[in-house]
């Protein structure tokens, strides 16, 4: 996490990191589809952070409470879990973090269908990231503005937030990152009705999810190929949830 982020140590307590790992194993819980191991170790971390007075652990649990919140389709539940832990980063005078939850309620307010909360949160993310020269804060903010610009159709838009995304991530090497920005990109190409570019970032994705043993990855790219092969999507086609749902970004939320 600190080499991805460029962010200083901190030193915490063995207490504090050890509800730190028991949010993570929440995670990868939800990541797993067992929300409801999922939601007991939360309520587990979150009762240490609580009895820790620990604000900071206490945000992260209500993100990761978010993000359960939204596999489950309780929209509402996501959107306050988000704006508590905004309440929070910003009480504790954490930039990046208050960016990391704007991005969150980007994405929940997209699906919502209240695109100008949407597109304002975003755009205080961007400048946030941007400032920071934070590049992965900044690429995955350019991939929710990808989704909200979909949901819009506003194809041209997203395109160009991915393409932004995926110079940012260039020069990292990072393979999962550029996997995820591909295959936004092919979402973008498939709806305008260029099944063959689409089919090639595809492929470009999957190898790269290949590349470095994710077969999660590889499995929704398969899925994804599988479905253009079948039913190739048309120019005005109802478009995906989110461009980069897929990579479920792979635990570098907030």
């Amino acid at each position: 996490m600190f080499e991805d982020t460029l962010q200083p140590f901190v030193e915490i307590s063995c207490e504090a990191a050890a509800s730190y790992a028991i949010a993570n194993q929440a995670g990868i819980a939800r990541v797993r589809g067992d929300l409801p191991r999922a939601r007991a170790l939360l309520k587990e971390s979150e009762a240490r952070f609580a009895a820790a007075e620990d604000d900071a652990g206490l945000s992260t649990v209500l993100v990761r409470s978010a993000y359960t919140s939204l596999a489950e389709g309780d929209l509402a539940a996501a959107h306050q879990h988000l704006e508590r832990a905004l309440h929070l980063r910003a009480a504790l005078g954490d930039r990046r973090g208050r960016g990391l939850v704007l991005s969150g309620l980007g994405l929940v307010e997209t699906i919502e269908g209240d695109y100008d909360s949407a597109e304002r949160d975003l755009a205080e993310a961007h400048d946030i990231f941007r400032r920071a020269g934070d590049r992965w804060g900044l690429a995955s903010t350019l991939w929710r503005t990808a989704d909200l610009a979909i949901a819009r159709g506003r194809l041209d838009d997203a395109e160009a937030a991915l393409q932004e995304a995926h110079a940012v991530l260039g020069e990292t090497r990072r393979e999962r990152w550029l996997a995820s920005t591909l295959a936004g990109l092919a979402e973008v190409a498939l709806l305008r009705g260029d099944t063959e570019q689409g089919t090639v970032l595809l492929a470009d994705a999957r190898a790269r999810y290949a590349e470095r043993d994710d077969s999660l990855g590889v499995a929704a790219i398969d899925e994804r190929l599988r479905s253009v092969a079948k039913e190739p999507l048309r120019p005005g086609k109802d478009a995906p949830d989110t461009t980069t749902r897929q990579a479920k970004t792979k635990g570098r939320g907030p």
